[in-house]
């Protein structure tokens, strides 16, 4: 790893070691942003996130890199220009994790509709809070809001129907095999204690 700079912050793209550069620490998330945007382009990028790799903690836009405390290096995530999904996958069902979406949905395994944009946000709320696994949220019965679908969706249908950057689904894939690990070492740590 590169040296990082007293009050400066490491940045490299996720995956990669051809990227580094070194920002203040007193900078925004933003300004950030807009700098590691500036050095390597766009090249058919949207918006870029930043990592924490070892938490795997997306920074808040909103705040400093200073609102991080220790925080001395940095990842960046490029994701999509976009999320329109091929015309294949496409459905003209409305999304039924998100009632008032009117954004443009494909069709799951288990037969519910979803927005890319919802299936990635739910998707990865599911990996970064230890899931291994992302069950459908749907409720099929209006009348009983208790009982969701919760058929399980599998990692290449969310990769593909998300329309997940390569940098997206490394990051899934690391965070999915972390919780992995994890698991199995709870599971360990509880079967040598019978």
């Amino acid at each position: 790893m590169m040296q990082v700079p007293r009050d400066s912050v490491g940045v490299w793209k996720f995956g990669e070691d051809n990227f580094f550069t070194t920002v203040p620490n007193a900078w925004t998330v933003s300004d950030c942003i807009a700098h590691v945007r500036n050095k390597i382009g766009r090249f058919g990028y949207g918006d870029l996130d930043l990592l924490i790799k070892n938490r795997c903690i997306m920074l808040d836009k909103g705040k400093s890199l200073s609102d991080y405390p220790g925080l001395k290096s940095l990842y960046v995530i490029r994701r999509p220009s976009s999320r329109d999904p091929h015309p294949f996958h496409q459905t003209s069902r409305p999304d039924d994790t998100e009632p008032f979406s009117d954004d443009t949905c494909v069709a799951m395994s288990c037969g519910h509709a979803v927005s890319p944009e919802n299936l990635y946000l739910y998707a990865w709320k599911k990996i970064q809070n230890g899931g291994i696994e992302v069950t459908c949220p749907a409720v099929p019965d209006i009348n009983k809001p208790g009982e969701q679908c919760s058929k399980t969706w599998e990692f290449q249908s969310i990769s593909k129907l998300a329309c997940l950057s390569n940098d997206e689904n490394n990051l899934f894939c690391s965070k999915l095999f972390s919780n992995v690990l994890e698991k199995r070492g709870q599971y360990l740590s509880l079967s040598s204690l019978q």
